[in-house]
């Protein structure tokens, strides 16, 4: 959740510092998709690691802490 969180913040960050263009959120959406993901593909890779499983329950958590790097990111920046 925190790796999630940090990685979220610094996509905020990054188009803070960008501008806030069309172009610049525009490409967001993408970003975010992307993160989102990223949250999905990290469970399911937890299948091929002995002793890992997936966890729809570890999805929301990474969900959560990407939506919360952003929430943290607006508020700061």
């Amino acid at each position: 959740m925190v790796t999630f969180a940090v990685l979220s913040f610094l996509l905020y960050a990054t188009l803070d510092a960008w501008g806030k263009t069309l172009a610049a959120w525009k490409m967001s959406k993408v970003w975010i998709v992307g993160v989102f993901v990223w949250c999905f593909v990290d469970e399911v890779t937890k299948v091929f690691v002995p002793g890992r499983h997936f966890g729809l329950w570890d999805c929301v958590l990474n969900l959560v802490g990407c939506l919360i790097g952003m929430v943290v990111g607006a508020v700061i920046l």
